[in-house]
């Protein structure tokens, strides 16, 4: 927020950063340790640097990253709470026939990534 200067940002963020740990360590029982500390980082991160980045292509080197740090701990969240397994059980059991213009780029996009990753291990 603009509005805000940069002291008043970083104290809310590190009030922020207090109860989502305090919150991570109360629900330690339900919580991984690991996914907890690395989900704190992510919402505390600096990402709210990116936007003064005057380089147009680093910043948006900067926001593809955070993207893909932000969808790397969504899955995790789904590994840890079973919701990856479920998910493949009901489409294993209900075999959908799920297609679209859209659904059907997504597929080719997963796909290219995936070839792309083969590739670099």
């Amino acid at each position: 927020n603009p509005e805000y200067t940069e002291e008043e940002r970083n104290q809310a963020i590190f009030v922020t950063g207090l109860d989502i740990a305090k919150f991570n360590d109360e629900n330690e029982f339900y919580i991984d340790k690991d996914l907890g500390a690395s989900c704190t980082a992510l919402l505390l991160g600096d990402q709210e640097k990116i936007f003064y980045i005057d380089d147009e292509n680093e910043k948006q080197k900067k926001i593809k990253e955070y993207r893909e740090e932000y969808q790397n701990t969504l899955r995790m969240i789904e590994e840890e709470a079973g919701v990856h397994r479920v998910k493949k059980l009901f489409k294993a059991i209900s075999k959908p026939k799920l297609e679209s213009p859209i659904i059907n780029r997504l597929n080719e996009l997963r796909k290219e990534k995936y070839k792309g990753d083969v590739k670099k291990n």
